[in-house]
């Protein structure tokens, strides 16, 4: 007896002294039909290659997000704020450990360039993840582009930019495997240049229109926002069937002599329908809408301007509308084509078409400044067109054909999809 409780004794003593094994570390949102990785990478509408750890190309910055810059994902009207006209994008992630990234994203092109700088962190009791944000972007601004030919370029007949530089923090949760939401609040400083390394502050165009709010043309700003994304998709980056939901809501809040303030809301949502019609494979049905509106003192680069290749195709960016308010709605039809092996590798490819309108619902009088109305913009248009798409390594390709009335007609060469 008394050995058996020796014996006993000593087995304790040796578990006890032994280092505990620890609990495999769950990783969050890695698993299920939506897997995004640990800091909610994009749902693959862009250029993108390489993960979140290192270098790569195209960025990976999370969706949806509590900050703006031209390489984040925008809730409506992709591209319209931060004109994008061919440029490049990189990033390089550093995990200090498998609850903290740093995430550098820079941009470069004829029309914009930029760098943001992203810290997210996981706290240990918490589900979500915080982040801080620094970002400066350097771009065309689609209020200021297109209608007469005169207004929004300064006198040496160039394009303006538009000077963003912007800090704030965020937090970002994933109630469910479809759903994850965000929200933060930034400030922002932004100017009008007329070049892209500085120059001139003008902050009126050379018929005396006014470009920003302040009279000095530099606005000040304090944005407060709340964003979402749910997607139940049968693929991320190539998807055939489902939906996903895009939704923001704003609030400026005017920061020293800046008079501009306003209210803003957001919302797009895409359905993905299988439909048999021939073939094996099935073809794919794509309904889009997406609508905003803004209540309040909008400055002409918060304005909805619709056109180019993630608006009313067949049209140039930015030469539709300038409201404060819009609707865009979108019919597409995609069918398989087959694959081709290209560099040793099969690529499916695919034939499309489709057809777009958008509306400013006449509101771009409600802008301050009036940037469409003095531009003479067209409220409203449609267009259409056919196209070939590539499902690639780096993204959906896609070639298209657009035309829209009175004779206008486009070819787009694209990487990553518009829904």
């Amino acid at each position: 007896m008394l050995r058996r409780l020796l014996l006993i004794g000593l087995l304790s003593l040796a578990a006890w002294g032994q280092e505990p094994t620890p609990a495999p570390e769950e990783k969050v949102n890695e698993s299920g039909p939506n897997p995004r990785g640990t800091f909610s990478s994009p749902t693959g509408g862009i250029l993108r290659k390489g993960d979140d750890e290192g270098f790569g190309l195209g960025p990976v910055l999370p969706e949806p997000t509590s900050f703006q810059g031209a390489a984040r994902q925008e809730t409506v009207l992709q591209g319209s704020r931060y004109v994008d006209n061919a440029s490049l994008t990189g990033h390089y992630g550093i995990y200090l450990d498998p609850r903290q990234r740093i995430m550098v994203t820079g941009s470069v092109g004829r029309t914009v360039g930029a760098l943001d700088l992203d810290y997210s962190f996981i706290p240990g009791d918490m589900d979500g993840y915080f982040s801080l944000s620094l970002n400066q972007t350097r771009s065309w601004n689609s209020a200021y582009m297109h209608g007469h030919h005169d207004l929004g370029r300064f006198t040496d007949n160039t394009q303006p930019w538009l000077f963003r530089t912007s800090t704030g923090f965020g937090y970002t949760t994933d109630p469910s495997q479809h759903l994850t939401l965000s929200a933060g609040a930034f400030y922002e400083h932004l100017s009008l240049r007329n070049g892209p390394f500085g120059g001139l502050t003008i902050p009126y165009d050379p018929a005396g229109h006014p470009l920003t709010v302040s009279p000095g043309g530099v606005d000040h700003l304090l944005y407060v926002r709340a964003s979402g994304l749910y997607i139940d998709l049968d693929h991320l980056q190539f998807p055939t069937s489902g939906d996903k939901l895009r939704f923001q809501a704003d609030q400026a809040i005017p920061v020293g002599a800046t008079q501009a303030g306003f209210t803003r809301f957001n919302l797009n949502y895409t359905r993905f329908q299988p439909i048999h019609l021939w073939g094996d494979e099935p073809q794919t049905l794509i309904f889009n809408v997406q609508g905003g509106s803004a209540v309040g003192l909008v400055p002409q680069y918060e304005s909805y301007n619709l056109g180019g290749i993630h608006s009313v195709r067949g049209y140039q960016l930015g030469e539709l509308g300038g409201g404060r308010s819009f609707v865009q709605s979108s019919l597409e039809f995609r069918a398989p084509l087959g694959s081709l092996n290209i560099f040793g590798s099969d690529v499916p490819f695919r034939f499309a078409t489709f057809v777009d309108y958008g509306s400013a619902f006449k509101s771009a009088s409600q802008v301050y400044g009036q940037p469409g109305v003095v531009r003479q913009k067209p409220d409203s248009g449609w267009g259409y067109g056919l196209g070939v798409q590539a499902l690639s390594d780096f993204g959906l390709v896609r070639l298209e054909g657009a035309f829209a009335p009175q004779g206008r007609r486009q070819i787009n060469f694209v990487v990553g999809d518009r829904y």
